[in-house]
């Protein structure tokens, strides 16, 4: 039933607990008291009515004639709507004449001038017939409007009173309550109103206010996540069906698994942890994967669209057009997002209109974020799951999933192909961005028994999947493709040789002696001019195995790619007889193979090559005795690799922070080394393998490690590396190129500028090695990103969170982020401390990246929508 709250009563009672929001309430008070009308938007459950009700509450004390909230959920007549909302504010109002088409003749009309003002109820025969309100004014008046009596009555009530209505569930009604906010607001100036919705009124002057979920993204690891809010609000939930349910390092991980598959929604969390009373966490988990209805609630007085995600999907499914839903369907096969390119290669039909309208997006099905270069739409796991049903009931899902499945091998070709210069850079991004899909693509290759098909693409993926540590995913999908096809095509060939390649830098010996000998094999029978691929792969595994002579069979390999004009194959090859020669006994050769790998790489215009080829080349460097040459080597390859680029190659810098402890070592710098060596172990961990798969890498580790741990004694050896671990990427490669590590104690860790500088075609380092002693004399500054850099600006000024976040028109969460980054990367604990060290440090300027400093901050979470259909309501553009 409808609830009012009068300015001094108490909130209706809560029966559970209100958890976390706390960044959205302080936003949305802060729009509330910017304007008049304002729609709290999002999917269904994600706790848009709790949130309302809480802000409003809060903000009572600015409404000193009454906070009014009308609970809409069960009114499904949008007849009654005034009178439902008349009945909260007015209290019964008397029956008025039936509504009917008002003749062309002026009405009488209110004194007021505010309530002059409205067009509806200049139309009103409720106000005709009022003998106290004689003014006469002459308009126009449209014969097909009609106005009830409870609309009058409230705009009696509200025309001077400065006043708080909430409407809570509006998406059912959406076009009455459009009409009816309409013209409560041009009647009482002085009103204010909070909707909730999964659609947009559309009304001209309103503010949207989308909810999203819990957000699962902010945390990777299970460690220290207790305090996290959708962890916080299942365990809350839990404890209400089982007093005794506690956070274990038994149930933590799955916890949080459970909480991550179910994307923080807060109404999937509630139903999953009213399980809790018969099943534990780890069966819920298994539940979860296997049927769409779980979780589920039966409670007598649920409403029926809060009984299950599939019923809470259908009842917005119900509220679309069957264009709508059609698309709604379609845009089911595409997995954790896609760009609109993407959905109009799949072929959506008539339904591409849908999409290009936005009306998903306005009605809370779509969630749409933007981005600099191509904004990206995802269909919520709930929805994405009803769809692919509806899909299937409409016999489409096979010519969609084929669709789906050639856009995404076009991608992943297009990578392949453009991955010289900086096009490398987008397209790894692009492609991390894009993973869930690829997989989704993958996965058709492999169901519909293509394995060519599956092949090809997997060949196009495959500087992805090393530059991630990719080792295992990438040769479980080749696996399967190759055991999907025969004979002896180039296609199978490359897929051998890829194969190969992950199962040897990845540790599985095993796999990896299998495919060299198939693709020894296969290159026989191809002759001449394709033994290339077999013979860098028996070079490949002699060095990974130490077995003597890699070379042998890698020279044959170089000369053939040389000849072919195969780069990428070069340049592989090039770096394995670097590795080679730095490990044998009269390493005569290593300059030359490096030169020839630069040329390579400047010719492409390419980065990212360079890291391998400076890697290989400083361990060269340290194994014939120059550490501190392959120190400076070193130093400016992790400047490189961590410049603020995205395109971050997680192996690359694995080895480079893995050899830089190493020579840190060597120079008796132990604590710098044991540091590294525990930032490259928490790096090996995440790309699933280690040196542990090359012996002659291995021992040098091994060696590092053992002079360090004797150096430093057991006890504090193990506490820096402790630490190193605990280290961010940037952190870890900050500490490798300054030589210091961050501070405990909350003090500034310096960052030495090292500029590669190329001169006659060889590399010299400027900055590199300074020594100890001029360290902190040195001009020292931190590898912050130009959006950090704008933020680091901002920050000196004295400025808030909030108040950077509203001159660079990002989110305060965004900002915060921001701001703790900066942080960590300057070691230090506190904005104060961080705005004294950028005070005194000249930090350059950052490029354009975003909305200049001065901009006004944009007033809700959506693009302006200046269209108007003609119906009252803008439509968005």
């Amino acid at each position: 039933m409808p609830a009012s709250m009068e300015a001094n009563d108490a909130l209706p009672g809560e029966r559970t607990s209100f958890v976390g929001r706390g960044t959205e309430r302080a936003e949305l008070r802060r729009l509330l008291e910017q304007h008049r009308l304002v729609t709290v938007t999002g999917i269904g459950g994600v706790g848009k009515s709790r949130l309302a009700r809480r802000v409003a509450w809060q903000a009572r004390g600015r409404f000193p004639d009454g906070l009014h909230v009308v609970d809409l959920g069960h009114l499904d007549d949008p007849r009654r709507l005034a009178s439902t909302v008349a009945s909260v504010r007015c209290g019964p109002v008397p029956p008025g004449p039936a509504a009917r088409p008002v003749p062309t003749a002026p009405p009488a009309l209110p004194a007021s001038p505010a309530l002059r003002a409205s067009p509806a109820l200049r139309a009103s025969p409720a106000l005709r017939a009022s003998p106290a309100l004689p003014d006469q004014v002459d308009v126009s008046v449209q014969p097909e409007i009609s106005v009830q009596p409870e609309l009058v009555a409230l705009c009696r009530a509200f025309a001077s009173e400065r006043a708080l209505l909430v409407l809570d569930g509006c998406e059912h009604l959406v076009d009455a309550c459009a009409q009816l906010v309409d013209t409560l607001l041009d009647a009482c100036p002085d009103l204010r109103v909070l909707v909730t919705s999964r659609e947009s009124l559309r009304v001209e002057g309103e503010h949207l206010y989308l909810v999203r979920p819990f957000d699962m993204a902010r945390t990777t690891r299970a460690d220290g996540m207790d305090g996290h809010e959708a962890v916080a609000l299942f365990r809350d939930r839990a404890r209400a069906v089982h007093a005794d349910f506690e956070l274990t390092e038994s149930n933590r991980d799955t916890v949080w698994e459970i909480c991550r598959r179910l994307e923080g929604l807060p109404l999937a969390l509630e139903l999953a942890a009213g399980h809790i009373r018969v099943l534990t966490p780890g069966e819920i988990l298994d539940r979860l994967a296997g049927d769409p209805e779980i979780p589920r609630r039966d409670g007598r007085a649920v409403i029926a669209r809060q009984r299950s995600q599939n019923d809470c999907a259908g009842w917005s499914y119900d509220l679309c057009t069957p264009a709508e839903r059609q698309l709604w369907a379609r845009l089911s096969v595409f997995a954790d997002g896609f760009e609109f390119d993407a959905a109009a290669a799949v072929g959506l039909g008539q339904a591409a209109a849908v999409l290009d309208s936005g009306s998903l997006v306005d009605k809370s099905v779509l969630m749409y974020d933007p981005a600099p270069e191509h904004g990206r739409l995802r269909l919520p796991e709930m929805y994405r799951e009803f769809g692919r049903r509806k899909l299937a009931e409409q016999n489409e899902t096979a010519a969609l999933r084929r669709r789906h499945r050639d856009w995404y091998a076009s991608v992943a070709d297009r990578a392949r192909r453009e991955r010289a210069g900086a096009g490398w850079s987008r397209w790894l991004t692009r492609l991390r961005r894009e993973d869930a899909n690829l997989q989704t693509a993958l996965a058709y290759c492999a169901d519909a028994g293509e394995g060519e098909a599956g092949l090809a693409m997997a060949g196009s993926l495959r500087r992805y999947w090393l530059a991630d540590g990719r080792f295992a995913e990438g040769q479980r999908w080749l696996t399967r493709f190759l055991d999907q096809t025969d004979g002896d095509g180039l296609g199978r060939l490359g897929g051998l040789h890829l194969a190969g390649w992950l199962a040897t830098i990845g540790g599985d010996v095993t796999a990896a002696a299998r495919l060299r000998r198939e693709g020894a094999a296969l290159a026989s029978v191809q002759g001449d001019g394709h033994r290339g691929l077999a013979d860098q792969l028996a070079g490949l595994g002699a060095l990974y195995t130490g077995r003597p002579g890699p070379a042998r069979s890698l020279e044959p390999a170089l000369a053939e790619f040389r000849q072919n004009g195969e780069t990428d194959h070069q340049q592989a090859t090039l770096s394995l007889l670097i590795l080679a020669q730095a490990f044998s006994d009269h390493p005569t050769s290593v300059q030359r193979y490096h030169r020839e790998w630069i040329s390579i790489a400047e010719r492409l215009g390419e980065p990212r090559p360079r890291l391998y080829a400076d890697w290989a080349y400083s361990v060269a460097l340290w194994r014939a005795g120059d550490a501190v040459r392959a120190r400076k080597l070193a130093r400016v390859a992790l400047a490189a690799g961590t410049g603020g680029h995205d395109w971050t190659d997680l192996l690359a810098m694995a080895l480079h922070l893995d050899a830089a402890a190493w020579f840190e070592s060597s120079l008796d710098e132990h604590h710098t080394a044991a540091l590294l060596l525990g930032a490259a172990d928490r790096l090996w961990e995440r790309t699933g393998t280690s040196t542990a798969a090359l012996p002659g890498l291995f021992r040098c580790r091994q060696r590092a490690e053992g002079a360090t741990r004797r150096a430093l004694g057991r006890q504090t050896f193990e506490a820096a590396r402790a630490r190193g671990a605990t280290l961010e990427l940037a952190q870890a490669c900050a500490s490798a190129i300054s030589g210091v590590g961050p501070a405990d104690g909350g003090g500034v860790t310096p960052v030495t500028r090292i500029t590669p500088v190329t001169r006659g075609g060889s590399a010299t380092y400027e900055g590199a090695d300074r020594g100890t002693e001029d360290r902190e004399s040195s001009t020292t500054i931190p590898p912050l990103t130009p959006r950090e850099r704008q933020v680091a600006d901002l920050l000196t000024r004295g400025l808030s969170n909030r108040e950077i976040a509203d001159a660079l028109r990002i989110s305060p969460r965004t900002a915060e982020s921001h701001v703790q980054q900066i942080l960590t990367k300057l070691g230090v604990r506190s904005r104060s401390r961080a705005t004294a060290w950028l005070a005194a440090h000249a930090v350059p300027p950052a490029p354009s990246v975003g909305p200049a400093p001065s901009a006004r901050p944009a007033a809700s979470g959506r693009p302006a929508s200046p269209r108007r259909d003609g119906t009252g309501r803008s439509g968005r553009t």
